[in-house]
């Protein structure tokens, strides 16, 4: 049996988190890396999002055959 390790994102927040600026903590929560000021002096709009918890799919229907 196979975990998947694959988060359904919006698309802003998706591409954040393959460049590294955005991750899931192991509590499900969203971190922002200060690292997104630094390099383009912006991310206001992602700042408040610091902690949120996001939805997770019950054990059973995160599996793959």
């Amino acid at each position: 049996m196979k975990y998947e390790t694959d988060y359904c994102l919006r698309a802003d927040l998706h591409r954040l988190f393959e460049q590294g600026y955005l991750t899931v903590t192991p509590n499900y929560t969203l971190e922002v890396s200060d690292r997104l000021r630094h390099d383009y002096q912006n991310g206001r709009s992602y700042y408040p999002l610091r902690g949120t918890r996001i939805s997770v799919p019950a054990a059973g229907d995160r599996t793959t055959d």
